[in-house]
């Protein structure tokens, strides 16, 4: 048995301590350790989980192994004993036992939406998912939930009517398709039950009884407002109060505030299956483009100046088979629009990424260049510019997948998924941040 420094040891030590490792559990893990079978603790922390007791002891085996031997270290528990009694001590007499609330005082839980006022960027509105919606009016400093005890606390996207005139009207859209409800994986989800408005700056809510199936235990069916996964509104239109919802299976359109719908992309209820996954993007002038994932023959990517004809735009040497396609319209040249797609066992990771450019017409053909820009996701190695590597793109399946292009710089988009990158279409990457 080798012999281990201080520093090592004081670590694992430490970390058994702050991670609360039992007797029973050392003697529990030292079996991978005793037998050398690394292979079999990773095969059982990979397809095992934290809800099984092998998997719990495997896991805590990998993380608290001597990573040069792939053995647990001699004295193991003896160690981390004598080393706990060398800790600190409070004197028990001269603590108060008088305790005062801290906070949190109120909580949202998962933030899937969040938007700033255009007329008061102090004015934030945050949707949880379990939550409900919260305000704030000062810039984030405090938060006040709007929602009402007997709403629907679940909340997906929401957005801000921006014409002059109506900017104190917001929707917000229900339900989580693809929810992490429990630990165990992404089975559960949080059912919706259709689109709340407001009118008063997102003060209080009120459900539009149009999106209402009065069934939220249940799941999406064809045609309904249960999982909403955005809303857009029109601008460029001052006559009516336009609206789009992408649902489950497609898109819905609204030129009176949401008191009605008119189905106008996917939404067949004539065939069997349908498209889980779906998106919507308006640039200033009301141009639209919508995605719709692969299951239906509605699939691909679409575009529309008007919200009623369609033209699918999308690319050849697409991916075949796609889920979600998340939209990103360049701001400053609203001509240039971003799709990124998780498409399993193609591109990078998994993930596809396109770069298109409208030139003239109904943008197909001649009418419109794309660009595949999958190669610029990252993927572990950076060569040529920098010398540290990147972790491989990983949006959960998609979960945490999102793209949002600079507001003056149309070639820099920031990606996300458990981190944030920022990707320059010029070729060079770079990783913002972790989080």
């Amino acid at each position: 048995m080798k012999n281990y420094s201080t520093p090592v040891i004081s670590f694992v030590l430490a970390a058994c301590l702050l991670f609360g490792i039992s007797q029973k559990q050392f003697k529990s893990i030292e079996k991978f350790s005793k037998n050398d079978e690394n292979s079999k603790a990773h095969s059982l922390y990979e397809n095992g989980g934290f809800d099984d007791e092998d998997g719990v002891d495997a896991y805590n085996f990998l993380r608290l192994r001597n990573p040069n031997t792939g053995t647990m270290p001699k004295d193991f528990r003896k160690n981390e004993m004598a080393f706990a009694a060398t800790l600190p001590k409070y004197n028990e007499a001269s603590r108060s036992q008088q305790w005062q609330n801290r906070g949190p005082y109120n909580l949202g839980g998962r933030t899937r939406a969040l938007a700033l006022d255009v007329t008061n960027e102090s004015v934030i509105l945050a949707g949880q998912v379990s939550g409900g919606m919260w305000r704030s009016t000062d810039a984030g400093d405090h938060f006040t939930q709007c929602t009402q005890p007997g709403q629907l606390h679940s909340c997906n996207c929401v957005v801000q009517d921006r014409r002059t005139g109506h900017t104190n009207v917001w929707y917000y859209g229900t339900g989580e398709h693809y929810g992490l409800v429990n630990a165990a994986g992404f089975s559960s989800q949080f059912s919706g039950d259709g689109i709340l408005k407001s009118t008063d700056g997102g003060i209080t809510w009120a459900q539009l009884s149009s999106t209402t199936s009065n069934s939220p235990t249940t799941t999406y069916q064809k045609r309904d407002f249960d999982f909403v996964w955005d809303i857009v509104t029109d601008a460029s239109n001052t006559a009516e109060d336009e609206v789009y919802a992408a649902v489950v299976n497609g898109i819905w359109r609204s030129v009176d505030g949401g008191t009605s719908w008119t189905p106008v992309l996917g939404l067949d209820t004539s065939i069997s299956t349908l498209s889980e996954y779906s998106d919507i993007a308006i640039t200033s002038t009301g141009v639209l483009y919508a995605t719709i994932s692969s299951e239906t023959p509605s699939k691909g990517i679409w575009r529309s100046e008007d919200g009623i004809t369609w033209t699918k735009i999308t690319p050849s040497g697409f991916p075949a088979s796609y889920a979600r396609i998340e939209i990103g319209i360049a701001p400053s040249d609203e001509t240039q629009v971003y799709f990124i797609a998780q498409a399993p066992g193609t591109g990078t990771t998994g993930h596809s990424l396109w770069k298109y450019k409208y030139n003239s017409g109904d943008g197909t053909g001649a009418g419109g260049t794309w660009s595949n820009r999958t190669a610029n996701i990252p993927d572990d190695h950076c060569t040529g510019y920098y010398n540290f590597d990147f972790r491989k793109y990983n949006s959960q399946s998609s979960y945490d997948m999102f793209m949002v292009v600079h507001p003056t710089d149309p070639n820099l988009v920031f990606l996300s998924e458990v981190l944030i990158f920022i990707v320059l279409m010029t070729g060079l990457l770079q990783q913002l941040m972790t989080g």
